[in-house]
């Protein structure tokens, strides 16, 4: 590594398709300007390969570049990230990164203390949030939560924690991107303005189930039946937050490295009137493969903070 500290930004979308995106993958439906023009400005790999074929290898996959067999994460909600794996996080930290995780965790569970999630608790055998791994902040979930008003009519009750003992209890209406980026945005700029290197680990729920959008998204999307309504509207309101967020790194004097990905490819149909997935008419058809990673994308550009 060069002796000249960078500023990353690692991004992940839940469960997409590549060709939900607008204009630079096909999608001519769903509204996605802001990653629609960086694709055009920064570098597209359109070959990358996710690192598992569900969520949770594939997030410690990208957390310590180790095939997940290796750290014995194979499935979404079992075991966890094992404390001797060295995280991307952890190596950067003795360099003078500060460091963040938000959104979705998906490697353990984050408390002992009180139920949260499918599996955290009094008695856990799976704790170990990503304060365990590195990172100095934390606003992260075990698990998935409802891509608008994220604190209701979850399937499994967590909690946004950010250290031991610790979640928040306040800004968790309206997008859930939204709420995610709120908690981002402070992070990049304080950094920033003490001139310290960072990496910002931001991984959105959008669009995994359940996919709700607010009336403002739905609205954009009116010609849909309901299920895709959800389901566009959260995508585009997720795309407003990485233009919000591109808005911030505009005029800064250092370099950052920002990178947008997949996590695992799409999964299922649009059931019941509510999106789960996007994969019908033109779109990809078929379900995640578990013998194989998908082939995704990744987009990822320079770009100059703002403060």
């Amino acid at each position: 590594m060069s002796e000249k500290r960078q500023f990353e930004i690692v991004e992940l979308e839940e469960r997409i398709a590549p060709s939900n995106f607008h204009s630079f993958n096909g999608n001519r439906i769903i509204h996605t300007p802001q990653l629609d023009t960086m694709a055009k400005s920064g570098i597209r790999f359109t070959r990358f390969y996710s690192g598992g074929p569900v969520c949770s290898p594939t997030r410690g996959t990208c957390m310590t570049g180790r095939h997940y067999f290796r750290y014995g994460v194979t499935h979404a909600n079992e075991g966890m990230l094992p404390k001797q794996e060295i995280t991307v996080a952890a190596m950067l930290k003795p360099l003078g990164y500060t460091t963040g995780h938000f959104g979705k965790w998906h490697l353990g569970t984050l408390t002992r203390d009180v139920k949260d999630g499918r599996r955290g608790g009094p008695g856990t055998k799976t704790y170990m949030p990503p304060w365990e791994h590195g990172f100095d902040v934390s606003f992260s979930t075990e698990q998935a939560v409802p891509t608008w008003e994220p604190m209701r009519n979850q399937p499994f009750a967590t909690k946004y924690w950010e250290g031991p003992g610790k979640y928040a209890t306040d800004n968790l209406e309206g997008d859930d991107s939204r709420v995610i980026m709120d908690r981002v945005i402070p992070f990049i700029m304080k950094a920033a303005k003490a001139g310290q290197p960072f990496l910002a680990v931001v991984w959105f729920h959008a669009p995994h189930q359940p996919v709700v959008a607010g009336p403002k998204y739905r609205a954009m999307y009116s010609q849909y039946d309901e299920g895709r309504q959800h389901f566009f509207g959260c995508i585009t309101a997720l795309d407003e937050q990485v233009g919000r967020l591109r808005q911030e790194l505009r005029a800064e004097v250092e370099p950052v490295l920002q990178s947008n990905r997949i996590d695992d490819g799409p999964l299922g149909g649009i059931l019941s009137g509510l999106a789960v997935q996007s994969i019908w008419g033109g779109f990809l058809k078929g379900s995640v493969s578990w013998s194989r990673p998908w082939a995704l994308y990744v987009l990822q550009r320079w770009c100059e903070l703002h403060t």
